[in-house]
């Protein structure tokens, strides 16, 4: 049997539910708060003779989409027989979306009309009803529009290089200048060395721990999205400008080349090289200078052609079910083709005549102790802080003792406790023994260079792996190899730094 619907003019006792809601703090300031919405509605309530029966309230929710205490409210609504009308101050704090028409006309289905103090329509009539509707649909538009205006500003912030949106962990926005955004002393400091821990190939679980162990709660799924984030060396990413990479007028926290050796795939986003190459630095001083990963061919891009002056590169050949490698010259008419083999013993007789310097020594046994004290700096530094925090675990551990003891705690609750404290007490203590540790390997780590120095020049490539091994011929061959034009093709080189030499002739 159908329901029948009492109109609006007939109730005999008029029941409400007030609904009231703010989207800002904004709107709190310009005279839509909560408090004048609520003293507007109670006084619309006692001039028509509506009893409100209970306060429904939305707060900092946008109206853009409904909000959980909306949802609370239309079933509220409907469970209460009582209740026949949801009163409000203005069809927008009802609702900005086509969800609040359907709303509107579910409600109505059950006996409850929706009604503004501020908008009277007849809920009784189809044209009470339209305008209601077109009303909310206006409420849907402005909004639609203000969202739009939102966007363009935010866009054209992002051109600028601002970032209008929530900063990630080590920022912090200068109070003066809202735009303006800063590095954060203590978080900033603690995700350097987050991002510093990880290029040094320390788990993020550890590096978790450690961050947490210095008063910065951090979850591993967290710490994962926060390293691949290139905010932190200062590009801004953003589905705004079609997630085109920008460069931000922000601080970077990270040097790129620790960034990129956590996120390698990001270099290639960011610079726009092909993605499904891996990549590295070949040329020492053009960091910039990227190709594909080739272990077979280390002296390309080393050696130049004889007759033009371009680098060889290296490819492959199939014959018999062998595979053959070789260097060519890739200029048209040059004809430079040599096997892998033979430009490589060529390599390694001419490596053999260089040496590091030894009046080089003393300069770079300073720059090295230099170089290792900045770098052990921040574990020494925290030294400190480490053991405040070991001695306030040493506190918090006695006094679970003692509540154990006089029985403020179950044994259960003791367990838990001693154990998180114990955890924590581990990890401290194993940082505490690495910072220990930090000045009194330092000297051992800048004999150890200097020893490996004093080798031949050769015996450093040949340990080397691929990226060491190229870094280290660029070093020693900054402007690279050349292939002399005699008949025994051999290699000679352009400019060697200065901190190598020779050990004897290379007649």
């Amino acid at each position: 049997m159908k329901k029948v619907i009492t109109p609006y003019k007939d109730l005999v006792e008029k029941v409400a539910g007030l609904f009231i809601r703010v989207s800002s703090f904004r709107q709190e300031d310009q005279g839509s708060s909560l408090e004048t919405q609520k003293d507007m509605c109670y006084r619309f309530a006692e001039q028509n003779n509506i009893r409100i029966k209970k306060v429904f309230c939305d707060s900092y929710e946008s109206a853009k989409s409904p909000g959980e205490d909306f949802k609370y409210m239309i079933e509220e609504a409907l469970k209460d027989e009582e209740i026949n009308i949801i009163l409000v101050q203005s069809l927008d704090r009802f609702s900005r979306n086509a969800e609040g028409i359907v709303a509107r006309e579910i409600l109505k289905s059950h006996g409850k009309y929706l009604i503004s103090i501020t908008q009277q329509y007849d809920p009784d009539t189809p044209e009470g009803d339209l305008m209601s509707d077109i009303s909310l649909s206006f409420a849907k538009y402005e909004n639609a529009v203000r969202q739009c205006k939102i966007l363009l500003g935010q866009k054209g912030q992002l051109l600028r290089g601002e970032w209008p949106y929530q900063i990630p962990l080590g920022y912090i926005r200068n109070p003066a200048v809202r735009k303006e955004i800063l590095i954060d002393k203590v978080n900033g400091n603690l995700m350097k060395q987050a991002f510093q821990w990880r290029a040094e190939g320390v788990p993020q679980v550890t590096i978790c721990e450690r961050l947490t162990a210095q008063g910065c709660d951090m979850r591993p799924k967290h710490l994962s999205k926060l390293l691949k984030n290139p905010f932190y060396i200062g590009w801004i990413i953003h589905e705004n400008l079609d997630n085109v990479p920008m460069k931000g007028i922000h601080p970077a926290i990270i040097d790129e080349d620790t960034f990129f050796a956590i996120n390698k795939g990001m270099r290639h986003r960011i610079y726009g090289t092909p993605t499904e190459w891996d990549y590295v630095d070949e040329i020492g001083n053009n960091e910039d200078r990227v190709t594909k990963l080739t272990p077979e061919y280390p002296l390309k891009r080393l050696i130049h052609c004889p007759h033009c002056g371009k680098s060889l590169t290296g490819y492959e050949t199939k014959r018999l079910e062998h595979i053959h490698h070789y260097y060519k010259c890739s200029t048209r008419g040059c004809g430079v083709n040599i096997k892998v083999d033979d430009l490589h013993c060529q390599f390694d007789q001419l490596i053999n005549h260089y040496q590091l310097d030894s009046k080089y020594i003393p300069l770079l046994r300073n720059v090295l102790k230099n170089e290792v004290r900045t770098r052990l700096a921040e574990d020494i530094n925290n030294l400190p802080l480490l053991r405040k925090q070991y001695s306030e675990l040493e506190h918090q551990k006695t006094n679970v003792d003692v509540n154990l003891a006089m029985e403020k705690i179950s044994d259960t609750t003791y367990q838990i406790a001693m154990s998180r404290i114990s955890d924590r007490m581990k990890t401290l203590d194993e940082q505490i023994y690495s910072a220990e540790q930090a000045e009194r390997q330092s000297e051992d780590m800048m004999k150890y260079v200097i020893d490996m120095g004093r080798h031949q020049v050769s015996e450093l490539i040949r340990e080397a792996d691929y990226k060491d091994r190229l870094r280290l011929q660029s070093l020693i061959f900054p402007e690279g190899l050349e292939i002399t034009s005699d008949a025994k093709e051999r290699l000679a080189a352009k400019k060697v730094c200065p901190i190598f030499r020779r050990t004897k002739s290379m007649a």
